[in-house]
């Protein structure tokens, strides 16, 4: 399934996830030290997203269904979400 501009996406091999004694997941890129934590909203978008291959379009439905939300709602959410994560150097684009 092509999934949009994501297609491509994969984790940092150099992320470490950890959670923290608060519940939160800590992300760690150990080649750049770059951290993210991430909330209880984050944190489930992370586990569906890598569920789903990384592919926001399969993970917006189960999400949307759960969260009891619009599903094109969800889709921006996970959009945001890899951005942010691409920003922290914990994710790739793959050629």
């Amino acid at each position: 399934m092509m999934c949009g501009c994501w297609a491509h996406v994969s984790c940092r091999a150099d992320v470490h996830v950890t959670v923290t004694r608060s519940g939160d997941l800590e992300l760690i890129a150990t080649a750049t030290g770059s951290r993210y934590r991430c909330g209880p909203l984050m944190t489930t978008m992370w586990i569906v997203l890598r569920q789903h291959n990384w592919c926001p379009d399969s993970a917006a439905g189960p999400l949307a269904q759960a969260w009891r939300a619009d599903s094109g709602m969800v889709r921006r959410c996970l959009d945001a979400c890899l951005t942010n994560l691409l920003a922290a150097d914990l994710v790739d684009l793959r050629p």
